[in-house]
């Protein structure tokens, strides 16, 4: 609860604030501010890279991150039914995906695994994902892939805001947000959700005789969120900004089809407040200094028949100073200092689970005519103890470029990393303090071809190897108790290709179409298949837009995934697809929407995890206004 009033108060602050401003509309020409550092993936160069613009996130206005990402991208979304939902990159495990927001790693230092149920697509300006391994650009976590979001102020002048409401079966309540203001050298934006449902949908029991349909148990779910982002500009070239973001989700936990029914019930609550400041020293050659200072804190309550009053909460305080420079005015530098900390108010883990770490990182950029070059290092001691040194080798190469064609080859090169959870190292009676941070090498290396003029047109073609050694595995010992080790290696060989296709008809006419398609063979010490791994996977939409209406249609298929690791039962294939209309309608100051949006529209039965049954057909409708 007092989460959920920090929400509101949040939201009535900054909606006060912005309503006290003078919102007259005004054409007189502002100075320009010259601040632009550059951003620290510009150094991440030569990896397959999937970006979502504001665009294509406001298609996903009522979604979570992980429909985003499954209809979307080549990544392996593995969904608990309704209640959790995490990421597979290149046949790596769930904590082998960074996620930073704004800058800064909000990987959970618990547990390590992100559950994107929790991440709303509306409350990101931009969300990319890049896949393969990049730990000495972004640090611990980076080994199969990095998720980079990114809470952006609007630069419309003057205020904006928008409201939206979607109601859908199993009486699925969603309701957002949004303001923006920016005048002169202020500006604010400010993002809010909030939904609640029963959640009791249907699905085909197939752990039970003659499979009949039943409705879940125990799957509802409630919540809401307050992003804001307030940015100063202090002089031309010096800038200041803050950004919050409140959450608090309270569901239930549903079983799976061989569990009998519990009341077991999770509540997640967090707070992330970044600051930075960020001063153009050299307007001319782009060099700028950077310092941010984040406060990171994640709760999950479990409570269960079994486990009554489970805490665990984790805080975490980071300091980094980053200096943009150059050599020469084709060799933009980068290099800097991090510093994290690591805190456990767990009542599951030790008394003095905590963890300090301190990094120093440069990335070297050289580019030529054709071909631009990168160079990533990282060096982390944490608790006076050294990690592997990461490092990477990138590249970007112009094989052809005219008027009509573009033929780029790109590559990269990685060693990278992943540091123990705390509830790995510091779990009462089992966990392991001397597990050894996870190991990872990758190389990947493919085409990309853009066709300008006439029909544009887009392919990229990426092959990939990588291997993780240290791997840690929780499994049974001798007295019967589960821990953590040290055990296993993975090795992974892949395939990733994407095509997109735009057909313009007409004025008011076109017709959009993209293709995905991943072969991933990922195998353990044994040559088995890893766990919930399809070895194919693939996705294709199509997206018919006339005027102001739009239809797009979805289609994901899987291949099985095996949920043993001997590969000796698994989860069958599925082909899942979905569509959404929507009609827009422009007013003189604004601009009003409504849409339909239909998952499972054929009523397929299909697990993503063996026995969590997923939902057959959904139906919403939603109305959005903007102004």
């Amino acid at each position: 609860m007092p989460r959920l009033i920090s929400l509101s108060v949040f939201s009535c602050c900054f909606s006060y604030f912005a309503t006290a401003q003078n919102l007259r509309d005004t054409s007189r020409i502002l100075n320009t501010v010259n601040i632009s550092a550059a951003p620290i993936t510009q150094f991440a160069l030569g990896h397959n890279t999937i970006t979502f613009d504001e665009v294509m996130l406001k298609n996903y206005q009522f979604q979570t991150l992980d429909n985003v990402l499954t209809e979307q991208s080549s990544a392996a979304v593995r969904n608990y039914g309704s209640s959790l939902s995490t990421l597979s990159v290149r046949g790596s495990s769930s904590s082998h995906t960074a996620i930073l927001w704004n800058g800064i790693n909000i990987q959970n230092s618990l547990s390590g695994t992100p559950d994107f149920t929790l991440y709303n697509a509306s409350a990101f300006n931009n969300v990319s994902v890049q896949l393969g391994g990049e730990s000495a650009l972004y640090g611990s976590g980076a080994m199969g892939g990095t998720i980079v979001l990114q809470s952006d102020v609007s630069k419309h002048e003057g205020f904006h805001a928008n409201f939206g409401a979607q109601y859908g079966n199993w009486n699925t309540t969603k309701l957002n947000a949004g303001f923006s203001f920016n005048k002169n050298n202020f500006s604010l934006q400010l993002n809010n959700g909030y939904q609640n449902a029963t959640n009791n949908f249907a699905f085909r029991n197939t752990a039970a005789y003659g499979a009949p349909i039943e409705n879940i148990s125990n799957a509802a779910y409630c919540g809401g969120y307050t992003i804001g982002t307030i940015n100063y500009d202090l002089s031309r070239d010096a800038k200041f900004c803050i950004s919050a973001w409140i959450q608090n989700n309270s569901r239930e936990i549903a079983p799976t089809m061989l569990a009998a029914t519990d009341s077991a019930k999770q509540n997640d609550a967090s707070m992330r407040v970044v600051a930075s400041f960020q001063k153009m020293t050299d307007t001319l050659l782009n060099h700028s200094i950077n310092f941010k200072v984040a406060y990171l804190d994640d709760d999950l309550q479990y409570n269960s028949l079994g486990v009554h009053d489970s805490k665990n909460r984790g805080t975490s305080y980071v300091a980094e100073f980053e200096n943009n420079t150059s050599l020469l005015k084709n060799m933009p530098l980068r290099w800097g200092l991090n510093y994290t900390q690591n805190n456990s108010l767990s009542n599951n883990l030790v008394a003095s689970a905590e963890r300090k770490r301190i990094a120093i990182f440069v990335a070297q950029k050289f580019i030529a005519r054709k071909t631009t070059w990168s160079i990533n290092v990282r060096e982390e001691n944490v608790d006076g103890n050294l990690t592997p040194f990461t490092s990477s080798l990138q590249f970007e190469q112009t094989l052809h470029n005219s008027e009509k064609n573009l033929l780029q080859w790109r590559g990269a090169a990685a060693r990278s990393f992943n540091l123990p959870a705390l509830n790995d190292l510091y779990w009462q009676q089992l966990g392991n303090p001397n597990l050894l941070p996870e190991q990872g090498y990758s190389i990947e290396t493919g085409l990309n071809y853009t066709q300008k003029i006439i029909a544009p047109f887009n392919f990229k073609a990426t092959v990939y190897a990588h291997t993780i050694k240290n791997q840690i595995v929780w499994l049974p010992q001798l007295d019967g108790n589960w821990r953590p080790n040290n055990i296993a290696s993975v090795n992974a060989v892949g395939l990733e290709l994407q095509a997109e296709k735009k057909i313009v008809l007409n004025a008011a006419t076109e017709i959009n179409l993209k293709t995905q398609y991943t072969f991933t063979h990922a195998t353990t010490d044994e040559g088995y298949q890893v766990i919930y791994v399809p070895q194919h996977t693939a996705t294709a939409q199509f997206k018919f837009q006339i005027h102001k209406s739009a239809m797009t249609i979805n289609s994901n298929f899987a291949s099985r995934r095996f949920s043993t690791r001997d590969n000796s039962t698994w989860a069958e294939k599925y082909v899942v697809a979905n569509a959404h209309f929507s009609h827009t309608f422009n007013f003189s100051k604004s601009t009003f929407e409504v849409s339909l949006r239909a998952q499972n529209i054929f009523n397929t039965d299909y697990q993503v995890v063996a026995y969590y049954p997923m939902p057959r057909r959904t139906l919403s409708v939603a109305a959005q206004i903007f102004f």
